[in-house]
């Protein structure tokens, strides 16, 4: 939402090309068409919410598009803007070693460099396959323009795997939060692990903060985080519970 109250979001599919849009939706209720995705370079698929900055420009991820030679022919995903005159550009096309298939938002730092997770790619050993467990990284803003850097690559076993649509959380001293849907302890959920909570942080070390286990824990955290003033996480758990349709859950420290 900006100042004056315009709701801005994504759709996954559809507009002119099928691969997805970008919208805004005036206080007053006019819905306004601002980019159609085309799946090609410019990226395709956002299924993730974006990022307002204080000039007005819009910054999001596709899953897919991007450099259509990397897991073709639909794309390893973007990160992406679309000014104030709804010019769409992509900061960052991706590869399988940096990570594939970002679907979570994007946060900003202080100093406009912004970061997210992608769901997979990274580890290609990871998963019993080639496309890896996935990724946290940094898109870099400097004078040159921007530049990716990955800080942590997923092993799929005790630091996690597969950060869904989580995104990350960034306190004052610089330090990441997420969650991981798999990985953690592997005796759940048949050796692929029911998901951590995890800090990245400043000096690039990973710390598992919470394991799930299944059962009335929950399993295979899907979504974000949220942290109040105390430093208590709370979030959702897609599955587990007493009836293994998943949980809300808060970690305290």
């Amino acid at each position: 939402m900006d100042a004056a109250g315009n709701l801005y979001g994504t759709t996954l599919g559809d507009g002119s090309n099928t691969w997805g849009t970008v919208f805004q939706l005036e206080k007053n209720g006019k819905f306004n068409l601002l980019y159609t995705f085309s799946g090609g370079a410019d990226g395709g698929s956002p299924g993730a919410s974006l990022l307002l900055d204080s000039l007005g420009n819009l910054y999001g991820t596709t899953a897919y598009g991007g450099d259509l030679k990397c897991n073709p022919p639909d794309g390893c995903g973007t990160v992406f803007e679309v000014n104030t005159k709804h010019k769409e550009s992509v900061l960052h096309a991706f590869d399988l070693k940096e990570g594939i298939y970002p679907s979570a938002p994007v946060i900003m730092d202080a100093s406009g460099n912004l970061y997210s997770t992608t769901l997979a790619g990274g580890n290609s050993a990871c998963g019993g396959g080639a496309e890896g467990c996935g990724t946290i990284f940094e898109l870099r803003r400097d004078k040159s323009g921007w530049n990716l850097v990955v800080l942590h690559i997923f092993t799929g076993r005790r630091d996690g795997g597969r950060p869904y649509a989580s995104g990350v959380l960034r306190d004052a001293r610089g330090n990441l939060y997420g969650t991981a849907s798999q990985g953690g302890k592997l005796s759940c959920a048949g050796g692929i692990g029911c998901g951590t909570i995890f800090e990245l942080n400043s000096a690039g070390k990973l710390i598992v903060l919470y394991s799930f286990i299944g059962s009335a824990s929950g399993a295979s955290p899907n979504a974000g985080l949220l942290r109040n003033a105390k430093g208590i996480f709370y979030g959702t758990a897609s599955e587990g519970g007493g009836d293994s349709y998943g949980t809300v859950w808060k970690l305290t420290p």
